[in-house]
């Protein structure tokens, strides 16, 4: 292009307009960009920005003109009479087809300050009248559009055969008002039942539930029982297929129990208004229970698998709470006794342990082939078996098989040709390392450890001293033979003798330990 108004001086072969009819000498008369703004009067450079600025666009329309014998737009330009203008009418409504509209709008409300010549509309509007009100295709009425509302409306309505814009002359009309939105009816508070039993079905129920008791917050839309509850009931009671009634549960146990239950179909559970029903009190429980030739401690071995059994805390003791009827535990009659110790392969017992930390420890475990609970009365409970304050344990030369992590570190794992799995302790953490030749260090990370394994692999007599959990370790420090006596290093690398050669079994190693009972 070139000059002003933008002649075409010369066409590309490649141009995709070289077929178009385009033939050099013709003139740019105007360009509509996608919005449907239409650009007038341009020059070479202002038409050449608008379609850089405008590359990506799919609908960009030129008119060409023969300056010899087509006037319109160009006469405009030149200050000359063209058609005389359609007189601006007090209203119009012009129903819109699909696609684009080809006008553009300014200000609030929408002002009409440009014609595009393809617009559908071109020959029904005048610019300068303001659009008034958008009816769409389902009946919804705008009322008081700002420029960007009436075009995004049009936009995300642009398949729509069934728009109407009202336009009005400003001069003459005023806009309609919207009219007084009608306050929507709340609907009425449905009243929470006194009780209501409910029979669940298999699976996940989609209540949200919290607190103690359980409350319902929350009911998703595909809750299988979202038509016979309501938010604000909390659980009382739940019976299990087997007749087994479970009363004062907190979330956590009624959402555990009903996982380890999902697959039954004859739950029952009891919902209840708080403010108007009590909870149901669990059974009293005797005060002493007579045992009539039960033994004081007994063994259970549990097989492989799920146990389906859940335990709480008495008297600081863990203790069988619920059993279900194809577990291992049922019919075992264990009131009166609460749990000693569990022993896992070929470790040492697990002590002192809780609800939590034991019902872990059994998932942690369910495919282990031996697994023995020692059972003690709880009238026994201060003969408990009770871990150590300190442990020392003399290990073999060669490779140990074991895995340590946490700051303190303790035993994490162990390979299964382990010479120490039977050895080391269970909740008890490594304190110090020790050597035959006096060598010792206390304040151990993980990689100490190793280093003084490794590095010490094949010497005899080895010593690592385990501390329990909740003692707090002994303070970083490095004692070398010949130091002088109360003398240590604040921190160094580990010393002693080291033998060379290849990481080999050695003999078995030897432990001691301070029993003590509850």
């Amino acid at each position: 292009f070139k000059g002003e108004p933008p002649e075409v001086v010369a066409i590309n072969p490649e141009s995709p307009l070289i077929d178009e009819g385009l033939i050099e000498g013709m003139v740019v008369d105007t360009l509509t960009l996608e919005d449907g703004q239409v650009m007038q009067e341009l020059s070479s450079d202002s038409l050449r920005d608008a379609l850089m600025d405008n590359a990506d666009s799919d609908g960009r329309i030129i008119r060409f003109v023969n300056p010899a014998i087509m006037g319109f737009t160009l006469a405009a330009m030149a200050g000359e009479e063209t058609t005389p203008e359609m007189e601006m009418p007090d209203e119009i409504e012009v129903m819109l087809p699909s696609g684009r509209v080809g006008i553009k709008m300014e200000g609030i409300p929408p002002e009409l300050v440009a014609i595009s010549p393809e617009s559908p509309i071109v020959d029904e509007v005048v610019e300068g009248m303001v659009a008034d009100t958008l009816t769409l295709e389902d009946g919804k009425v705008m009322y008081e559009m700002s420029t960007d509302d009436l075009q995004d409306a049009l936009v995300d309505n642009a398949d729509s055969e069934g728009r109407i814009i009202r336009f009005i002359n400003p001069a003459t009309r005023e806009l309609t008002p919207a009219p007084d939105e009608e306050p929507e009816e709340e609907p009425a508070e449905l009243e929470i039942p006194d009780e209501k039993e409910v029979f669940l079905p298999s699976g996940k129920l989609g209540l949200m539930l919290q607190g103690s008791p359980p409350e319902i917050t929350g009911i998703s839309p595909e809750s299988p029982i979202a038509d016979e509850v309501m938010e604000g009931m909390v659980v009382d009671t739940l019976t299990l297929e087997d007749g087994q009634v479970v009363y004062e549960m907190e979330t956590d146990m009624f959402t555990a129990i009903l996982r380890e239950n999902e697959d039954s179909e004859g739950r029952l559970v009891r919902f209840i208004n708080p403010a108007t029903m009590e909870l149901t009190p669990a059974p009293p429980v005797p005060d002493e229970v007579v045992f009539e030739d039960k033994p004081d401690t007994m063994d259970i071995e549990l097989p492989p698998g799920r146990l389906g059994v859940s335990f709480h805390m008495v008297d600081g003791c863990v203790c069988v709470k619920n059993t279900k009827e194809d577990s291992p535990l049922a019919g075992v009659e264990l009131d009166g006794y609460g749990i000693n110790t569990l022993t896992v392969g070929e470790r040492l017992p697990y002590m002192e342990l809780d609800a939590q930390e034991l019902t872990d420890i059994l998932k942690e475990s369910k495919d282990e082939p031996y697994r023995v609970m020692n059972f003690m009365k709880l009238s026994l409970a201060h003969q408990f078996d009770m871990i150590p304050e300190e442990e020392i344990v003399s290990v073999p030369a060669g490779k140990l098989g074991v895995n340590f992590e946490g700051d303190p570190p303790k035993p994490k794992s162990f390979k299964p040709s382990s010479p120490v799995e039977q050895l080391f302790p269970t909740k008890m953490y490594v304190d110090e390392v020790q050597l035959p030749n006096g060598y010792s260090k206390t304040g151990l990370q993980i990689q100490d450890i190793i280093d003084f394994l490794q590095g010490n692999m094949d010497e005899e007599g080895r010593v690592l001293v385990f501390k329990k959990e909740g003692i707090p370790p002994s303070p970083p420090s490095e004692y070398m033979p010949g130091m002088s006596p109360g003398a240590s290093y604040a921190s160094g690398s580990v010393g002693g003798s080291r033998a060379s050669g290849s990481q080999a079994s050695g003999s078995q190693a030897s432990r001691s330990r301070a029993s003590g009972s509850r």
